[in-house]
């Protein structure tokens, strides 16, 4: 049961393997240290008594390192048993992996295989044997690969050995995930190796390594970057290079900008807009009279006239990016309000009791207009007013009651900051026409 397995890891004798990370996510590192070169079983359960992963082989003297993938999560039990090793140790699975397997992580002392053979005259001497090497050694092959020497030799006798394992040498290939992604995007490598290797050195480019069969990696600089993959084998081992294999784009931002007009009067209002590409996540602008603004599309007004250079730093995780552009904004001298009237002239007949006049400010700025006329039977409404860019209407009467039959003239005056100007202003009033016929009676035939 669950908890008869909990009791049995609480008896023995645990943390006696060093592990890294624990708890971890679908793969951990697994160190330990041996007195003893040998071979090894270890084994890892989960706390049911299920096997998860195994791996019998030789360890050598001093650090072990070996990486265990789980493909399942909970707690889980290391054991490590040899003639002379007896060590355990207790993890925890987070996130579980695809498969559940151990492989050794710690490259080989020697790039090609090595071999140790015992001489017959002498059973504590040791020849090495290296890959291409005609191996001569006295007496019997003891320990080593190689057949049994079947003759007796009378005496020191030479022999010479020549060992073949080039079809057993393992071959170097991979592939990726991508070979052109992002900047911070992660890529997945490949063995594809043939021969069996079981131990791989990955070079990625960027100064990082890894021993793990199928590493990730991310790249946090844009380039271009070579590959290389060293495995081995029990016969040797065998090198791969790419070049320029992996191509990472750049996620630092380019700053640009625009502004919705460039040409002003103080006290105008710009509104300034980011355009930058590859997603910042602050901006700086600076607007050349000595403000800032830490918005991504700020709103400015200029007080002053002059020239003013825009400069924008944008930033995000890559890094960072500076637009600079003189002279982009032009703030201009405010000119001065202009009085414009329509029409110039009035002219009333014998009909018509009123009419409009216009006025209007042709320069910038506020024109301030007062109006009078110099007679009593003109007037106007309104007789002030204050004008910037729209269109005032004046309303123009004339009063004819009590006034002699003729023609009639008056001016009417406008005075203003913008200038000034009379208007003239003429009205006809006919004569009364009189009947002279006697009224007749109802019914007057």
């Amino acid at each position: 049961t669950i908890k008869t397995s909990i009791d049995l890891l609480e008896t023995i004798g645990v943390e006696q393997i060093e592990t890294y990370p624990n708890p971890f996510n679908k793969e951990v590192s697994i160190n330990f240290y041996s007195n003893f070169h040998e071979r090894a079983h270890i084994l890892v359960y989960n706390v049911n008594g299920e096997k998860i992963a195994e791996w019998v082989n030789y360890v050598e003297i001093g650090m072990n390192i070996l990486n265990l993938k789980s493909g399942v999560e909970g707690i889980l039990l290391i054991s490590i048993r040899s003639e002379n090793i007896q060590l355990n140790a207790k993890i925890i699975c987070l996130e579980k992996s695809v498969i559940s397997e151990i492989s050794s992580v710690a490259p080989l002392t020697h790039s090609i295989s090595v071999k140790k053979i015992k001489s017959s005259f002498a059973s504590n001497t040791e020849f090495i044997y290296r890959l291409g090497d005609q191996l001569r050694y006295t007496g019997y092959s003891g320990e080593s690969i190689s057949e049994d020497i079947i003759d007796t030799p009378s005496g020191d006798t030479s022999y010479i050995f020549v060992f073949d394992v080039a079809s057993r040498l393992p071959k170097a290939d991979f592939d990726v995930s991508s070979n052109i992604i992002d900047q911070g995007t992660s890529i997945s490598f490949i063995d594809i190796s043939s021969n069996t290797p079981s131990n791989w050195l990955w070079d990625f480019g960027d100064g990082d390594t890894s021993n793990v069969q199928n590493p990730s990696h991310v790249y946090l600089s844009p380039g271009t970057y070579t590959i290389t993959l060293t495995c081995w084998n029990d016969y040797g081992s065998d090198t791969l290079k790419k070049e320029d294999y992996i191509r990472v784009n750049s996620l630092v931002p380019i700053a640009e900008f625009s502004a919705n007009v460039r040409t002003i009067i103080p006290g105008g209002e710009i509104n300034f807009f980011d355009e930058s590409t590859n997603s910042p996540s602050s901006w700086l602008w600076e607007f050349g009279d000595g403000d800032t603004s830490q918005y991504q599309n700020p709103t400015h007004i200029y007080v002053a006239a002059g020239l003013y250079s825009i400069k924008l730093i944008v930033n995000n995780q890559y890094g960072s990016d500076t637009i600079s552009i003189s002279d982009y904004i032009e703030v201009q001298e405010e000119p001065d309000p202009l009085l414009f009237i329509s029409p110039t002239n009035l002219e009333f007949d014998s009909i018509f009791t009123q009419k409009t006049l216009y006025i209007k400010n042709e320069g910038t700025g506020v024109l301030n207009w007062t109006i009078s006329e110099d007679t009593d039977w003109l007037y106007v409404s309104p007789q002030s007013g204050e004008t910037t860019t729209e269109t005032d209407l004046i309303t123009v009467s004339i009063n004819r009651s009590g006034l002699s039959p003729g023609n009639y003239s008056g001016s009417i005056i406008i005075n203003s900051d913008g200038g000034n100007s009379n208007l003239n202003v003429s009205m006809l009033v006919k004569e009364e026409v009189i009947s002279s016929e006697t009224p007749k009676e109802p019914n007057w035939k």
